[in-house]
Parts: C-alpha cells; structure tokens; sequence
C-alpha cells in the first residue's frame, strides 16, 4: 500500500522521479494491521502511539478494511454525540 505520506516522504522529498521510482521504493514496510475486535480508541492510540496511518484491519489473513484517522475521528464524535444525546435526555427526566 502507498499512501500520500509515503508519496511525500520516499519519493519527493527525496528528488526521486515519480514515473521511474519502483512502488517498493515509494511505499512504507511499517504498515500496522489491527484486528476486526480492536475498539475505536484502542486505533486511535496506535496510530498515536506508533506515529503511523492508515490501519489495516485484518481477519485470518484476509483483509476486511483500512482505517484512516479521518474515520476514527468521526466514529469518536458520532460517539460522543450520542453519550451527550442520552445525558440531555437523562437530565430532562429529573
């Protein structure tokens, strides 16, 4: 997989041509792959921890998706919405 970074960081800042620079050469080895019962934050915290995206998501060897940054911000904030929702609505009973 190549992503954008990898792009950036192994083809153009290093003044490589792009149309003659082999994918091996482009692309990151250090892919970190996760399993399909990781939770949000437990992703969140890899990518954190490790300094790396996107993330595979992985199954008995076969791939079932890619997680990007941008998906797990956006399942944190549907999240907390929800959690902010039900206290609203918790808060109106009493």
């Amino acid at each position: 997989m190549i992503t954008e970074r990898d792009y950036s960081r192994n083809v153009f800042l290093k003044g490589k041509s792009p149309p003659t620079t082999p994918a091996r050469e482009a692309m990151d080895r250090g892919v970190v792959v996760v399993g399909c019962d990781e939770t949000t934050r437990d992703c969140m915290a890899i990518m954190t921890g490790k300094r790396t995206r996107p993330l595979l998501v992985m199954k008995r060897g076969e791939l079932l998706g890619i997680l990007s940054i941008g998906d797990l911000v956006h399942s944190i904030v549907v999240e907390q919405e929800l959690t902010i929702e039900q206290l609203e609505q918790y808060n109106h009973r009493g």
